[in-house]
């Protein structure tokens, strides 16, 4: 096996259904250390894998009542030090050889996104750790369902980061409910997520023309 070069950061707050199936799929991957983020998940997820015997290292967030998916992606990208980060979903099934096909195609000033683009599949993505620290991560006032991912993309296209694309077939996306997407935030509708998240990032960008940060 190659040398660990990714990290890959899985994060779940009531996906365990989902995640007893992503997640064998995704200790499979070579070239990777696999960080499972369990955000106060209500049905202990980190328990559940170490109960398995999955090869993974839990980070534990604790004491929160409302999912925040982009503290719970930063609080994973922390905990590792490989040069690559790999974002994915309790809801994402990676091919058996995802990383194997993905590893030698990874190139400085790139991140690498899913084509065709699919709504579902958008938050998994891949990029260089230092890109990742230099933007600061993910936006962790962005609340509700939504845009945490396309804000982080426009920020890393802003700074020079240039996209490269996968084949969206190494994904398959665990079909589930709206309800269950939005079952821990505050806003139950999808829509007025969009709509709410979209209007602070709207403001954020214009900020950023302004003043070239």
């Amino acid at each position: 096996m190659m040398n660990t070069v990714i990290d890959l950061i899985i994060p779940c707050m009531g996906r365990l259904d989902q995640l007893k199936q992503s997640l064998p799929q995704a200790v499979k991957q070579v070239s990777t250390q696999c960080f499972l983020v369990d955000y106060s998940c209500p049905d202990n997820c980190s328990d559940w894998a170490q109960q398995q015997g999955f090869p993974v290292t839990s980070i534990k967030v604790k004491e929160q009542q409302l999912f925040n998916l982009s503290k719970a992606r930063n609080a994973g990208a922390l905990a590792g030090t490989s040069p690559w980060l790999l974002f994915v979903d309790a809801d994402i099934l990676l091919a058996d050889d995802f990383t194997q096909q993905i590893i030698t195609q990874l190139s400085a000033n790139y991140s690498y996104h899913a084509s065709p683009r699919k709504i579902d599949m958008m938050g998994t993505f891949l990029c260089q750790r230092q890109d990742f620290i230099k933007l600061g991560g993910y936006d962790e006032i962005i609340q509700g369902w939504g845009a945490e991912d396309a804000d982080l993309y426009s920020r890393l296209a802003f700074n020079g980061i240039k996209k490269a694309y996968f084949s969206s077939s190494l994904l398959t996306n665990i079909p589930h409910s709206d309800s269950l997407r939005t079952e821990n935030y505050t806003e139950k509708y999808l829509s007025q997520n969009h709509i709410s998240n979209r209007l602070y990032l709207t403001s954020n960008r214009h900020l950023a023309s302004l003043t070239g940060k």
